[in-house]
């Protein structure tokens, strides 16, 4: 009935979400609220360059600059903006010959670029029919002759213009990062589970790389970020970092990961990152100078990948995670070299969105399978933990059982001395069983454990050696308080015959002796001794009760 309520529960949830989604959808496609306005919203236009040319100077960086000239349009009473982007260049915009902005790197320091801006001039009602001239000085070889779109009208609709096409881009950039933060958080709160496989931190870490690099390279975040060198070199430094964690998470993927060519992609990225850093702290070279040797880097793990998938298969054959693991490989491998063949090709000025989606798909892919065999291995674990558990332990009582025991003093590190061995037999058993059945005789076993346990637990292990024997060990602790514990037994004993006086009385008799190495030749004299003094104390209780001895 509980089943099947729920099943209710959960599928008319279910529907209700989906018929809210349609409805949504539905309201989204075929309403909208009734506007009127005499005065319309701001608009913006893009402007064409009157004039754009390459001049020659000798004090530029690449003694190269260029310079654009347009003519200010009819301006709104409210002012208007004149908004254009640009990537590692200087600038400055004039206004009929007065210096109105201006943008150059920070003078000084190892950084020799001010990263990618967009530059924003307000416009006033009288600047209309003016001319603007604005004088672009490229600082890498890739951005000569490059014209910028120059935007003109409110600020807000071209900002709104500009974010449209990268919203899919932004939310697969957060998609990323939190897939990434998952991966890594998931092993590390399962860390002591040596079934959850611990690559998976490394997927995480590239996967976080991978959104941050998109995200930071991107034009629009130029307007979210307000720092566009820290901006830029976020895109690069993340670039950088890549490839050691894509090629050990790959790895863990194959039978032969310690092969030696594995670490041939990652000593050749430490290396670059080595001469990456000191070419641009000692101001020989910016890090996007040296670009090229980050994309080696990570070109290199195309032949490694293929030549290890080609020991892998002629050695061991395929397996559908190794399929999945190579069609995943490839693909990414496939956005790789798109993206490195976009930005070469277009200098850098054509964001390829390929290269992300195919690194998304590898991460999803992979982590998933990874996620699923570590689950499965998760239940086994859980399992075989059952049945360890069945096998240490008795079943009626919940103390460990004499296999157990045997486990514990045949361990290459047990040592005996200081362990205290202490036997239990429980009295009128048998008679317990044959006057008032089996079912009470199970009870007078499981009352008996509990108070052993209660009385000597929190000092040692607690046996059921079989039938009515019991068996603790105890280890560092000293006579004296091996007695108080016995005295505490007692207690308990009588205290649970009192309440109980209709129940079959409870009556424990034990002994206990301290492993001596004069004496005993190991743990098993021990207890032999104190099993002997258990049962002179039996054969008292017998005696004073005028029992006879079993």
């Amino acid at each position: 009935m509980k089943k099947r309520l729920d099943f209710f529960v959960y599928t008319a949830f279910g529907t209700c979400i989906f018929i809210l989604l349609f409805m949504l959808a539905y309201i989204t496609t075929h309403f909208d609220a009734e506007t009127f306005s005499t005065r319309q919203p701001g608009s913006y236009s893009i402007l064409s360059p009157d004039i754009f040319e390459s001049l020659q100077s000798d004090t530029a960086p690449l003694h190269q600059y260029n310079e654009l000239i347009v003519t200010v349009p009819e301006v709104h009473k409210n002012g208007s903006n004149l908004i254009f982007y640009v990537k590692h260049e200087s600038v400055e915009v004039y206004i009929d010959s007065e210096l109105v902005y201006s943008l150059a790197p920070y003078e000084g320091s190892f950084i020799k670029t001010p990263g990618a801006n967009w530059c924003i001039i307000p416009i006033y009602p009288d600047d209309a029919g003016k001319t603007i001239k604005i004088v672009l000085t490229p600082l890498y070889k890739s951005m000569t002759d490059t014209c910028p779109t120059i935007y003109f009208g409110s600020q807000y609709k071209i900002y709104e213009h500009l974010l449209a096409p990268n919203i899919i881009i932004y939310l697969t950039c957060l998609l990323a990062v939190l897939c990434g933060a998952f991966f890594i958080i998931f092993p590390l709160v399962n860390i002591n589970n040596k079934h959850v496989d611990k690559s998976l931190i490394m997927i995480g870490i590239f996967s976080i790389l991978i959104g941050l690099w998109k995200f930071m390279d991107l034009d629009y975040t130029a307007l979210i970020i307000r720092n566009p060198i820290a901006q830029s070199y976020t895109s690069y430094f993340c670039l950088l970092l890549m490839t050691i964690p894509f090629i050990t998470f790959l790895r863990s993927s194959f039978t032969d990961r310690d092969n030696v060519l594995w670490d041939i992609p990652c000593i050749g990225n430490i290396i670059v990152f080595i001469i990456i850093m000191v070419l641009q702290i000692a101001g020989i070279a910016d890090i996007r100078d040296n670009l090229w040797l980050i994309h080696a880097v990570m070109l290199s793990n195309i032949p490694v990948t293929f030549i290890m998938f080609y020991k892998e298969i002629t050695e061991y054959g395929w397996n559908p995670k190794l399929k999945l693991t190579f069609i995943c490989s490839f693909t990414c491998l496939v956005g790789l070299l798109a993206d490195i063949a976009a930005y070469y090709i277009s200098n850098g000025a054509f964001p390829s969105f390929l290269g992300i989606t195919c690194l998304l798909f590898y991460i999803i892919s992979l982590g998933a399978s990874s996620l699923k065999e570590a689950r499965r291995l998760m239940v086994i674990g859980s399992h075989a933990k059952d049945f360890e558990e069945m096998a240490y332990h008795d079943q009626l009582t919940g103390l460990y059982n004499r296999t157990a025991y045997a486990k514990y003093i045949n361990h290459k590190d047990f040592k005996p001395d200081g362990h205290i061995v202490v036997m239990f037999d429980l009295n009128n058993l048998k008679k317990c069983n044959d006057s008032l059945g089996h079912e009470q005789g199970d009870n007078y076993i499981m009352e008996s454990a509990r108070i052993i346990k209660k009385a000597f637990g929190a000092f040692g292990n607690c046996y059921r050696m079989g039938g009515d024997e019991f068996c603790v060990l105890l280890h560092n602790v000293s006579i004296a308080k091996c007695a108080g514990c016995v005295d505490t037994l007692t207690e308990l004993l009588n205290a649970y015959n009192n309440a109980n006086p209709d129940r079959f009385p409870l009556n424990i008799a034990l002994g206990y002796e301290l492993y001596d190495p004069d004496e005993d030749y190991d743990i098993g004299d021990t207890l032999r001794r104190a099993d002997k003094m258990m049962y002179s104390e039996k054969f008292e209780m017998k005696k004073n009760n005028h029992e006879t001895v079993r």
